[in-house]
């Protein structure tokens, strides 16, 4: 009766670490997903206002008058793309902060672990740290690359 507790093929006793396998998967597809959408979102806004300030150069550079109509244009495009990134850092703020907290203390457990124990740790638990520290630097510099280039492509 021992035996069957503690056998790996027993599918009752497995459950409890599937279930929590998938929702770590789950946990970590939602955060990945939500930064991936911000993203594309975000680029998507900064290809629209670098759109804008080249069609008011061209209209500039082409020396003619702006007719009303083009100003009307341009601006309601502007106002709506403006309330895009309202309802972009709205909507995603939450989760990228609830995100954002979680990398920075992770990243901090994942330099103190290497930095500590590094030299006791096998080549493969090193490798893998290494590996997830590349990965939290890499979606905190994609969360704060993506803000920054909006604000650099609304002044440009």
């Amino acid at each position: 009766m021992v035996w069957r507790l503690h056998n790996p093929f027993n599918p009752i006793v497995n459950w409890p670490n599937i279930v929590r396998e998938l929702i770590t998967i789950q946990s970590l597809s939602f955060a990945l997903s939500a930064i991936w959408l911000y993203v594309l979102c975000a680029r998507m806004i900064v290809i629209y206002h670098l759109n804008i300030a080249d069609q008011l150069k061209q209209l500039h550079v082409v020396g003619r008058h702006f007719s009303l109509d083009e100003i009307l244009l341009a601006v309601k495009t502007f106002k709506y793309l403006s309330h895009a990134t309202y309802l972009l850092h709205r909507h995603f703020g939450l989760i990228l902060l609830i995100n954002c907290c979680y990398l920075v203390v992770n990243l901090i457990q994942i330099l103190y672990y290497i930095t500590r124990f590094g030299s006791l740790m096998t080549t493969i638990l090193t490798v893998w740290d290494c590996f997830t520290l590349f990965e939290v630097i890499s979606r905190l510099f994609l969360i704060c690359h993506t803000a920054d280039s909006i604000r650099t492509s609304v002044s440009y």
